[in-house]
């Protein structure tokens, strides 16, 4: 991806209002007893987050599968990478 860097935080922004968005969807719906659809909302508010990670270190997430996209984050992950990406965390609730 060659964007420049504020290009990739405003669409690492978008990315991430994207994953409240559907992590808003998924307490609702396990709210009201819709498990299944709760927990598919979950699956994509995780999808967006980490996009929107992959964004900034200027990586093009439309070129990775889905579950290689999680993965990518979770185990692949450079430890030194890891520590800084859980700042996250704060940005979605």
């Amino acid at each position: 991806m060659t964007l420049e860097q504020q290009d990739k935080k405003s669409l690492s922004d978008v990315r991430m209002a994207k994953a409240r968005e559907f992590l808003k969807d998924a307490r609702a719906n396990l709210s009201e007893g819709r498990h299944g659809t709760a927990v598919n909302r979950s699956y994509y508010a995780a999808l967006s987050a980490a996009r929107s990670i992959l964004i900034l270190e200027g990586v093009n997430p439309e070129l990775i599968a889905k579950p290689r996209t999680l993965s990518l984050i979770a185990v692949n992950w450079p430890e030194n990478r890891a520590v800084r990406c859980s700042n996250f965390s704060d940005r979605i609730e």
